[in-house]
């Protein structure tokens, strides 16, 4: 068999789209944390109330060999400085996860909103982020142990609203809190010997808890190593002299802990499995009237393929936004799945005629990719659908909202695309458009890279749960600012650091032979500068 062979030119503008590809795809992976306070944040900020504190006030494991796993919270609202309520929820069944990994938070302030407005779930002390240190509601006094907290007359109440009536908050203590852990991580107070302050296993919190907690303490404690056994796959096995092994409780309920998983994610697989092929067949009808399996077998059109593989990727990435938040049950879940997953599939093609007539505004998109097979054309157009399929998972993703505001958020985010499509063109000296219609795959190299880059900036504003406009509108406008100011920053710096002498523009669209490796670099710089907004974010 003969193989065909390529020039080093071809090769590398065949591998330019592959290289974005994965670079898009590994830009906008997230960690997603299933957690019944996100239940109680969206509830709150549905109320519109303007401070509150989220306390996880008790914990218990139920059962011996089969377990249920339960939290009991107490939130803290505050409507003005002289309306403040305290409520206790009812016991919340929570997953043997998220239980675990709240192990050693009881008693404390796992989530708050602060006067700015921004919602946190970083623990710390209760009372610690909104009140302790806050000179509206006490002020430091010195004693004999050194300077403590004390709340003015009117808000002494709050000392046992937050259980802090019991031992004093000194100030050396706080302000270690606030420089080193406050926003970032736990903050378990003072240790003495080995045990911290604050926590489930602290010593402020067994003081405040009535008699017989030590015994629920000594269960989770038993319970949490249990658990980690299981994490880790080390099997429990009781044996005797001249008798079998025998499977311990905890192994058969790992075993079954295992298989529950096992079949929801093939439930959940299989909806996602149904969602793509329902995108095979919208890509049929909304985009390009060609046979799919002639131009990717028989022409072997790779201008094609990559527009082909590309819409697929987008469409994964956005129906990934269904599957984000707080499971409703089975029934209620596929439902959602099915309902959200469609939207998905038709905000992503709709954005494709939206894309080719305002993106792709002077070229005939279907024209280069059929008749041309015109690489450049097809990175960019493979680029908007992955930057498009950021923009619907963000807008569809978590709870609090409603059809209504996904579709704003994907106007939104949409429009952001577009806006910076043209921004583009008075970063750069030439006509990226025309360049791309002449086959420059550098030129279409570069402009993906930004697609890329400001998608993935907009996904982070407004991936999640929606916790109301003014929330969602400071987070959105800020980094649309952020992507202005830094994106064409970092296109300079690029020309004077890592191509001193050089200019980017005059290697991409400058000579006779574009160098697509100049290309490359540029939509690395604005992918690299988007994940670092995102991170330091």
């Amino acid at each position: 068999m003969k193989f065909p062979t390529f020039s080093r030119e071809t090769l590398n503008e065949k591998l330019i789209p592959v290289v974005l590809l994965l670079v898009a795809l590994s830009g906008c992976g997230k960690e997603f944390t299933k957690s019944p306070v996100d239940n109680l944040i969206s509830k709150l900020d549905s109320q519109k109330v303007p401070m509150y504190s989220i306390i996880l006030e008790d914990m218990e494991v139920d059962g011996s060999v089969f377990q249920d796993y339960k939290h009991k919270y107490q939130i803290i609202r505050q409507y003005d400085s002289l309306n403040i309520k305290s409520e206790k929820t009812d016991w919340i069944e929570v997953s043997e996860e998220y239980f675990w990994e709240n192990e050693n938070y009881l008693g404390m302030e796992i989530a708050s909103k602060e006067k700015d407005g921004k919602v946190s779930k970083a623990v710390a002390p209760a009372g610690y982020s909104n009140y302790v240190g806050n000179k509206q509601y006490g002020q430091w006094v010195n004693g004999s142990g050194g300077s403590f907290w004390q709340f003015y007359g009117q808000y002494m109440f709050m000392s046992s609203m937050l259980n802090l009536a019991t031992g004093s908050i000194f100030r050396g203590d706080y302000d270690n809190y606030s420089r080193n852990y406050r926003g970032r991580q736990p903050y378990y107070g003072p240790k003495t010997g080995d045990s911290f302050k604050y926590g489930t296993y602290g010593s402020h919190t067994s003081k405040t808890k009535p008699a017989g907690f030590g015994d629920k303490i000594n269960k989770i404690k038993n319970g949490s190593q249990s658990f980690k056994e299981k994490v880790n796959n080390k099997v429990s096995r009781s044996t005797g002299r001249g008798t079998p092994n025998v499977r311990s409780a905890a192994d058969q309920e790992g075993n079954k802990m295992f298989f529950d998983r096992l079949l929801t994610m093939l439930i959940y697989f299989g909806a996602s499995l149904i969602l793509l092929l329902l995108g095979m067949v919208a890509f049929k009808i909304f985009n390009f009237k060609a046979n799919v399996k002639d131009e990717l077998v028989e022409k072997d059109n790779f201008a094609f393929a990559v527009v082909y593989a590309s819409y697929f990727a987008g469409l994964i990435i956005a129906i990934g936004g269904v599957f984000w938040g707080d499971s409703n049950g089975i029934v209620n879940d596929l439902l959602d799945i099915g309902f959200y997953g469609v939207l998905a599939i038709l905000l992503l093609n709709i954005s494709s005629y939206i894309n080719d007539w305002l993106i792709l505004r002077k070229i005939d998109a279907p024209k280069e990719i059929i008749e041309d097979r015109n690489a450049g054309t097809a990175v960019v157009l493979g680029a908007s659908y992955i930057a498009t399929g950021l923009v619907v998972a963000s807008a569809i993703s978590g709870q609090g909202g409603s059809v209504f505001t996904a579709i704003i958020f994907w106007l939104i985010g949409q429009t952001a695309l577009v806006l910076f499509s043209y921004l583009y063109q008075f970063i750069i000296p030439y006509d990226y458009l025309k360049e791309i219609e002449q086959d420059n795959v550098a030129a279409g190299t570069a402009f993906a890279g930004i697609l890329i880059a400001i998608s993935i900036i907009i996904n982070q504003a407004m991936f999640g749960d929606f916790h109301g406009w003014e929330t969602f509108g400071g987070d959105v406008l800020l980094n649309i600012v952020l992507g202005i100011i830094v994106l064409p920053l970092v296109r300079v710096l690029t020309d004077k650091v890592i191509l001193p002498g050089k200019r980017l523009s005059h290697e991409i669209a400058g000579q006779e032979i574009p160098n697509v490796g100049a290309g490359l670099i540029e939509a690395f710089v604005y992918i690299g500068a988007a994940l670092l907004i995102v991170w330091a974010l």
